[in-house]
């Protein structure tokens, strides 16, 4: 029973009589894009860059390597968060601080290692033959100690 009690009649109420549905309008019309989503990608690698290049310090190429671009991606970030763009820029920063730390730890190792005559291709052996003078020192001072008594 089409138009009966309680219930109107087939298009009735409708934009256009004798539809079943309204148009929708223009195509995508009211369609939600999704939410927004910040792009944290260089702040992340920096973040992660900096802390692997501050455990390798030691083999000086990958601290400096991975401090300095550490340094680079976290520049980026902080440009980005600062734009709006991102909401990482603690991270970034915590990126670009840990980058130096990195490349600090590695040139100071390029000192140790020139002081104490490691060589990285020599799989940490050392140069002189008695080791270290101040080891030598050490020791023949305590031989003679030890004979005197």
């Amino acid at each position: 029973m089409a138009g009966g009690p309680g219930y109107p009649s087939y298009g009735a109420g409708h934009p256009h009589a004798g539809q079943a549905y309204a148009h929708p309008g223009p195509y995508g019309a009211g369609w939600t894009h999704g939410a927004w989503r910040p792009d944290n990608t260089q702040g992340t690698a920096a973040l992660v860059l900096g802390i692997v290049g501050l455990v390798l310090f030691f083999s000086i190429v990958f601290g400096i390597v991975l401090g300095v671009l550490a340094i680079i991606f976290g520049a980026l970030g902080r440009g980005k968060a600062r734009r709006g763009e991102a909401n990482n820029g603690g991270a970034a920063l915590a990126g670009v601080s840990i980058g130096i730390a990195a490349c600090a730890a590695s040139v100071v190792m390029i000192f140790v290692y020139a002081m104490t005559g490691v060589d990285e291709d020599d799989e940490g052996q050392r140069d002189e033959p008695y080791g270290s003078t101040a080891l030598v020192q050490a020791r023949a001072l305590a031989e003679e100690s030890v004979r005197g008594a």
